[in-house]
């Protein structure tokens, strides 16, 4: 990986520094997009990738992943490299998601999306 070490994130604002990206640390979030997509999919939930982000222009926070579990219930992703948060507008669209007992989830590894969906499904309201 080529890393440009003149371009160091401010630290402390949630930016991983070039350091760690050299290192390959960091997983790229469409990898990790794709990742949980597929988990999801192989678990019974039916997903559709918005395709926002560069050169893929969909509204203003929109999350990567869209759907609904196999019990019905509304399930939103943002994925999100580790050490990288939500934009403000994102969790504006996360917020109305989760007032409407959507299962929302920004997960910065698998294991992450994998621990937060069964947290989120265990009251059995979501049971296959």
């Amino acid at each position: 990986m080529k890393i440009n070490k003149s371009t160091k994130h401010p630290p402390g604002e949630g930016n991983l520094s070039w350091q760690d990206m050299a290192a390959g640390s960091v997983m790229k979030e469409t990898t990790l997009e794709a990742d949980c997509k597929e988990w999801l999919t192989h678990n019974g939930c039916v997903i559709v990738q918005t395709h926002s982000g560069y050169r893929k222009p969909a509204a203003c926070g929109t999350p990567d992943l869209i759907g609904c579990t196999r019990a019905g219930r509304a399930i939103v992703v943002e994925t999100k490299k580790p050490g990288r948060k939500a934009s403000p507008n994102q969790e504006w669209t996360l917020s109305r998601f989760r007032e409407r007992n959507a299962i929302v989830i920004v997960p910065r590894s698998l294991d992450e999306l994998m621990a937060e969906y069964a947290k989120q499904t265990e009251s059995g309201w979501d049971a296959k």
